[in-house]
């Protein structure tokens, strides 16, 4: 069938940078979550009915599951935590600002083992912070550990764009 492209169907892994900074080995799944939310308008006339929506705002959320553990890739997550020198401190930073916490995120496709060069392969997200989360640390005898931290998207301030992909 000429609308078909089986080239274009996909499965695999991708690497997450934070600041620059590897994420390191990831687990599964690797989600990256884009949200719309919209307010329907309504008319008396047409009763219940939604006669249009208007977008209201939205966000942009990544789950990251990090297999690769240590105090250095626990800490890019953790909001209330602070890293001097191996010691992971974690303590409560009420009021502060997590935007302030902002950095570039990338997440790149894998392919053929290694990351991605293409454009349209590499997601881009110039503010980027940890949180909210609630970041849970299994302890189990027989299954892997991965602990999985999120990311929360902010749009820019001049342009309102949270990220791009593609040339």
């Amino acid at each position: 069938m000429a609308d078909l492209d089986r080239t274009a169907l996909e499965a695999g892994p991708a690497r997450v940078t934070f600041d620059g900074d590897s994420m390191g080995y990831l687990g599964d799944p690797l989600m990256l979550q884009i949200d719309t939310a919209v307010v329907p308008l309504h008319g008396s006339e047409a009763g219940t009915v939604a006669l249009d929506h208007i977008v209201s705002g939205g966000g942009i959320m990544l789950e990251v599951p990090l297999a690769e553990i240590s105090v250095t890739k626990i800490a890019q997550g953790i909001i209330n935590s602070t890293l001097t020198g191996g010691l992971l401190t974690f303590k409560n930073n009420v009021g502060l600002s997590v935007r302030s916490l902002a950095k570039e995120l990338r997440v790149t496709k894998i392919k053929s083992g290694v990351p991605s060069t293409d454009p349209n392969d590499i997601f881009i997200f110039p503010e980027a912070a940890p949180g909210p989360s609630t970041v849970k640390i299994p302890f189990h005898p027989s299954q892997q550990r991965l602990i999985v931290v999120q990311f929360m998207v902010y749009p820019n301030a001049d342009t309102n764009v949270w990220g791009t992909i593609g040339a």
